[in-house]
């Protein structure tokens, strides 16, 4: 659900807040449209509370994410302290997740380099060129495309980092993340509809 809160917190520019801005008239128009149904599922309590009170529907109910915890039985917390590696996964070709990488590689991953030697990976589908532009100016950046597995990347991580500024819903990635006992660095939007707490 793209709203006025992701919009206003975009600093990416005119013509990503008026792409945002029309994604999210065209999101209205479908959401009249989805209030004529008998019944709409939706995954996060977030999600359900904007379609109850904003269009005051009452056939919504939640039907969380969730993943098979047993994937991820060999995964264990030791691993962590072999690898120095920020992972950071999802669909790459996904505006809000290639938003994410972009804001991360540019404001936050510099931060960290000054302090810690850390290699950022950046895994997931059809990465875009602005993504792959990114190894050519920092050697401590990997781009893997399509990969078969994200557990082997989880594995040789020390930290999955969320950084979404736009979307809706749940990540699956987070999931997965904590079922490999790995520690998750997210933002507000990233965790948003997970339940989970800062610490």
């Amino acid at each position: 659900i793209t709203n006025a809160r992701q919009i206003q917190n975009s600093n990416n520019g005119f013509i990503l807040k008026n792409r945002l801005k029309f994604n999210n008239y065209l999101l209205m128009k479908y959401y009249l449209r989805v209030i004529h149904f008998k019944k709409v599922f939706v995954c996060s309590d977030v999600d359900y509370e904007f379609l109850t009170k904003k269009f005051n529907f009452n056939n919504c109910t939640i039907v969380p994410n969730a993943i098979t915890v047993d994937d991820y039985a060999s995964f264990s917390n030791s691993c962590c302290s072999n690898f120095k590696n920020i992972l950071i996964c999802g669909n790459l070709s996904y505006q809000p997740n290639e938003d994410s990488v972009l804001w991360y590689v540019n404001k936050i991953f510099p931060i960290i380099q000054k302090s810690v030697n850390v290699k950022l990976v950046i895994a997931g589908a059809n990465p875009k060129n602005t993504i792959y532009e990114l190894i050519k100016f920092n050697s401590q950046i990997e781009v893997h495309a399509n990969v078969p597995d994200m557990k082997v990347y989880l594995n040789k991580s020390s930290l999955v980092a969320v950084p979404l500024r736009i979307g809706s819903g749940t990540r699956i990635k987070i999931l997965a993340a904590m079922a490999s006992h790995r520690p998750v660095v997210s933002t507000t939007i990233g965790a948003e509809g997970l339940g989970v707490i800062h610490q």
